[in-house]
């Protein structure tokens, strides 16, 4: 048999048979009744009195004073002293002294290295 039974007595087929429907074209349209209450608060008690206070700090003591000190203004400064004397004589010209130094001669720079690439020989008959 091509149906098996299982234990909770419903056959088990190996290669069911699926039937695809489609929906209706138009969608369904479901109507229901909604009732909507609202639930009443109880009254909320009076409010007692309302009292304002205005309370004003301690008044903080003054800051201490503020002291300047003024100078006298100081004499104004006299023109400076010009006193006119010879110049100083200059320095002796120094005859002119050529040092000629020997220093050792420059290293030979490296070699140069030049690859000459030549064809291969013809293979040989």
């Amino acid at each position: 048999t091509y149906l098996r039974r299982s234990s909770s007595d419903l056959f088990i087929d190996s290669s069911p048979q699926i039937i695809r429907r489609t929906t209706s074209k138009s969608p369904i349209m479901l109507e229901q009744r909604i009732t909507v209450r609202s639930l009443q608060p109880p009254p909320a008690p009076e409010p007692g009195p309302l009292i304002i206070k205005e309370v004003r700090p301690r008044q903080s003591s003054p800051p201490p004073p503020l002291i300047i000190c003024e100078h006298a203004l100081r004499p104004p400064t006299p023109p400076p002293l010009i006193l006119r004397e010879l110049p100083p004589t200059p320095p002796p010209v120094l005859p002119r002294e050529t040092i000629i130094k020997e220093l050792p001669a420059m290293p030979v720079p490296p070699r140069s290295v030049i690859i000459e690439r030549f064809p291969p020989p013809p293979e040989k008959p």
